[in-house]
């Protein structure tokens, strides 16, 4: 079976392209011919800070260009935000994944500026996921939002939850120690915030954490992985006097970032909104603990796996924080309870499930 991958190659969700890599290594030695769909990339974009400008141009204009005259017995498009581009492919023979749908799920009043005049140009865009034969979400969290924000026929709704590669795993204490030392964040405390740029990361809360946890006396640090924070951010941090608190650890691969998750006592994830949270199921297979926003899909995936606080209460995040940074018998029930919930997540379960996907598709079409 012949499936052409439809995907950006530069992208500022940087869970999606993991998403896409992954999918497309564990596909190699089956009977899944997967190929690649790339639109033409502009060298000076990246340089010139014109990333979004590049990304609109290539969904709305490059890659339908590209694939009118493209080839496959299935087409996948990888993220929903590129799902217009089901106009020019055979719809009957389209898949689209839907990750999550923050920009419709947050409520406007909780919406940056920029986002809040995105959202009627998404709304349009994902609203073209109705064309596609079938939609696999993350989560059943992402299926309700799809129902309610789409015009998608339930019928056509799949949920395949994302999955977690193998190296994702406990380290040694030899090895966590020397992941430790190379952190050079001294003998102290460490959480971590995955942070792929999106407003609904919250990382506000982070920060009002930390401070929180600092002003009671426990001797914490914060180590970032993915976006930096923005110029607004780190004013935020320096008011609150925890700027010298914080590691920039910027985007590291696969095999440094199971590291850092082994390296640090705990995850600190409070998203305003998530549609699968794949940093969580990460620190889980790392045997990381996990302090989580009370969000749909994240109880979902953690199932009992993690503490979890409303989002926007910092007191609440840090009393959750608290109790894993001071009870070791509570660290070590997160930990294997969280080890446990990962082994559910292979990633050979989420490409079986794609496949009986392409297959299912192509023959009814």
């Amino acid at each position: 079976m012949d499936v052409v991958l439809v995907r950006p190659k530069r992208y500022g969700a940087f869970s999606t392209m993991r998403f896409a890599d992954a999918l497309a290594q564990g596909f190699i030695g089956t009977d899944v011919s997967l190929r690649h769909q790339y639109p033409r990339q502009f060298a000076l974009a990246e340089a010139a800070h014109l990333q979004r400008l590049e990304s609109y141009v290539q969904r709305s204009v490059l890659h339908p260009r590209v694939l009118r005259t493209a080839q496959a017995d299935v087409f996948h498009i990888i993220d929903h935000s590129y799902a217009g581009v089901v106009r020019v492919l055979p719809a009957e023979r389209t898949v689209v994944t839907c990750h999550d749908l923050a920009l419709l799920a947050v409520a406007p009043s909780e919406l940056p500026p920029r986002e809040r005049r995105a959202v009627g140009r998404f709304r349009r865009q994902v609203s073209t996921m109705a064309r596609a034969a079938a939609v696999a979400c993350d989560s059943e969290a992402t299926k309700r939002d799809v129902l309610r924000f789409t015009d998608v026929r339930a019928e056509r709704l799949h949920v395949i939850p994302g999955g977690v590669a193998a190296e994702f795993r406990p380290m040694p204490t030899a090895q966590r120690d020397a992941a430790r030392h190379r952190l050079k964040m001294e003998d102290r405390f460490i959480l971590l915030h995955v942070n792929t740029g999106g407003f609904y990361k919250n990382v506000p809360a982070t920060l009002l954490t930390v401070a929180e946890l600092r002003a009671s006396g426990t001797d914490v640090g914060l180590a970032r992985v993915g976006v930096a924070l923005s110029r607004e951010m780190r004013q935020l941090a320096a008011d609150l006097g925890i700027v010298a608190h914080i590691k920039e650890l910027g985007r590291p691969g696969d095999a440094e970032l199971c590291s850092i998750y082994g390296a640090v006592d705990a995850l600190i994830f409070p998203s305003l909104h998530e549609g699968f949270g794949l940093p969580v199921l990460e620190a889980m297979a790392c045997g990381t603990p996990v302090v989580a926003s009370d969000i749909r899909a994240l109880e979902e995936l953690l199932a009992g796996a993690g503490l979890i606080a409303p989002p926007h209460d910092a007191h609440a995040l840090a009393s959750a924080v608290y109790q894993v940074l001071s009870s070791p018998e509570v660290a070590e029930r997160l930990r294997a309870a969280g080890l446990a919930r990962a082994q559910s997540f292979a990633w050979k379960r989420v490409v079986d499930d794609y496949r009986q996907l392409y297959v299912d598709v192509l023959r009814a079409s």
